[in-house]
């Protein structure tokens, strides 16, 4: 039987991360990732249920093993900065019109 859309097992998920670890260096996969549609949103209920005690102490522990954050930093960016990032946009794009759930 297929696997359908967000049907994902916890170690197909595993095996996504892992994926993006090795690619980006991390586990901080941002939750609107759209190359891995829906491990961003698996990575923040990971960091959800363990806050909550519903995450088991073994997932816990392995994917504390593996490097998994627990705690995100964001770090904080000037408004030149986002501004910077607009133009940009604009002179690639020719608006500025960006949604809410913009990268």
């Amino acid at each position: 039987m297929a696997v359908q859309k967000n049907q994902y097992t916890w170690e197909q998920r595993l095996k996504e991360l892992r994926a993006f670890k090795k690619k980006h260096g991390d586990c901080n996969v941002p939750w609107n990732h759209t190359p891995i549609p829906g491990l961003g949103h698996w990575v923040s209920q990971m960091r959800y249920h363990k806050k909550r005690g519903t995450l088991t102490k073994d997932k816990i522990r392995l994917l504390t093993r593996f490097g998994f954050s627990w705690k995100v930093e964001h770090p904080r960016r000037t408004w030149e900065e986002h501004f910077k990032e607009l133009q940009a946009f604009q002179k690639k794009h020719g608006h500025c019109n960006l949604t809410v759930s913009w990268p």
